[in-house]
């Protein structure tokens, strides 16, 4: 090869590398959370309450699942298990087609979000961004198919915490993001409107750099699902937002290390004990275990569909 030609390869090289760095960068507890959520005149979306008005209405008893497929008796089970723990709440159970409506009607006065929800092609894409959605329109409980529920949700949020709580989180990773298999929340939390302004972002961003459109992504051509729609993108939303709200630093080092339930603003965290007690291992000190996950990952084949 010739020299010029490496150097220009190399050169290449390093700068689509820094684009992939500067949007999706590796988090640590250390790591400061820049401001990457588009500013609120950009992408419309419903009007969020303000967090002291939602601290004095209560959580809906709710609980929203979704399945593509027909549902076996282990999921059965676990579906079961929140009823048997809580029986005076709610379940709505969507399939592909009630989801597409719900979004259709929930949504209807903002056709842009209606529009990229129903051309995402990839399952996994197209539920994670459903989720926030739920969460903001209507918010009670999201949880996913392979969650086993071991306490009333009575029982989630400790007395001191109850007037001021507006959304519910369980860490996943010490120091590096929340649980998105089991969230809860109420109806028009900024924190929410803040998670899909990001997700889409990442979305639309994901599209530009292949030349694409939103319709057209696929696995192949997302950086790590975890950071443009999953997990990461909640949590790094979530935390700006309330950076930009509080008016003070919050990030990653907020996370670390936390064995009791921890309030910033209206969002409280729970240690890992009470969303991923068997990702931590069965934690003795770190509170009790709400929920337990099963880690199916039924949506991780190479097409980002289920298995």
């Amino acid at each position: 090869m010739a020299p010029l030609t490496r150097t220009l390869l190399i050169c290449i090289t390093v700068v689509l590398l820094y684009k992939v760095l500067i949007r999706y960068p590796i988090y640590t507890a250390d790591s400061p959370i820049e401001s990457t959520i588009p500013p609120v005149n950009v992408f419309p979306l419903p009007p969020s309450e303000a967090w002291e008005t939602l601290r004095g209405q209560r959580f809906p008893a709710k609980l929203w699942q979704k399945s593509s497929s027909e549902i076996s008796e282990r999921n059965q089970e676990r579906i079961r298990s929140w009823r048997l723990h809580t029986p005076y709440l709610r379940h709505e159970l969507l399939t592909d087609a009630s989801a597409d409506e719900y979004v259709r009607e929930r949504y209807g006065a903002y056709p842009e979000l209606v529009e990229i929800y129903l051309s995402l092609q990839v399952p996994i894409l197209k539920a994670d961004v459903l989720r926030q959605l739920i969460l903001y329109a209507d918010g009670g409980i999201w949880s996913d198919l392979d969650v086993t529920c071991h306490a009333a949700i009575e029982r989630w949020i400790p007395e001191p915490y109850r007037n001021a709580t507006n959304v519910l989180v369980g860490i996943e990773f010490d120091g590096e993001q929340f649980a998105s298999w089991t969230v809860m929340a109420k109806p028009r939390s900024s924190h929410f409107a803040a998670v899909i302004r990001y997700i889409v972002a990442g979305l639309q961003e994901s599209a530009a750099q292949y030349q694409t459109s939103i319709s057209g992504l696929t696995m192949q051509t997302i950086s790590d699902v975890v950071n443009v729609t999953g997990p990461q993108a909640m949590t790094v939303a979530i935390l700006e937002n309330l950076r930009l709200e509080m008016g003070e630093p919050v990030g990653f080092a907020d996370l670390v290390n936390v064995t009791r339930p921890m309030l910033l603003q209206d969002v409280l965290v729970l240690p890992d004990a009470a969303f991923a007690a068997s990702q931590a291992e069965w934690p003795k000190d770190r509170g009790e275990y709400l929920v337990e996950h099963h880690y199916e990952g039924s949506w991780k084949n190479e097409g980002g569909g289920y298995l």
